[in-house]
């Protein structure tokens, strides 16, 4: 709800982006713990799936967002080429080493990406065309 109103265009779609990117958030995330998780018996997908499946489908999910996101809510080109860059950096420690040690600093840099990605709404909105 916004102010008791529904909510629509693009307010409902940042929701929406927000809900989405969580799943991938979670695959990200389940890297860096993939010891605990297989004495556990969880079923995690860097645990069901192959890893280099697994790490570069999680690689494919950063590069679609990070293009998408900078498609749909247009920010200024240094704010995209940082975007950019951190979705690089996150992507490229995942595929780079298996290792857990280094999927930790990966999902570090993926929080930031994660964090760059709630704030490009920002920029439609300051440019008046967030509705």
């Amino acid at each position: 709800m916004d102010h008791g109103k529904d909510l629509n265009g693009s307010k409902a779609i940042a929701v929406l982006m927000i809900g989405f990117i969580f799943s991938t958030t979670g695959h990200a995330q389940d890297f860096r713990d993939r010891s605990a998780d297989a004495l556990m018996g969880r079923k995690t997908i860097p645990l069901l799936l192959p890893q280099p499946l697994a790490r570069w489908s999680l690689a494919g999910l950063i590069v679609a967002w990070t293009a998408g996101l900078i498609v749909l809510w247009r920010p200024p080109v240094v704010a995209a080429v940082a975007f950019s860059i951190l979705g690089l950096r996150t992507l490229g420690g995942y595929l780079a080493s298996y290792d857990e040690k280094d999927d930790y600093t990966s999902y570090v840099y993926y929080g930031f990406w994660l964090l760059g990605s709630n704030l490009l709404p920002l920029f439609s909105r300051i440019r008046g065309d967030f509705n």
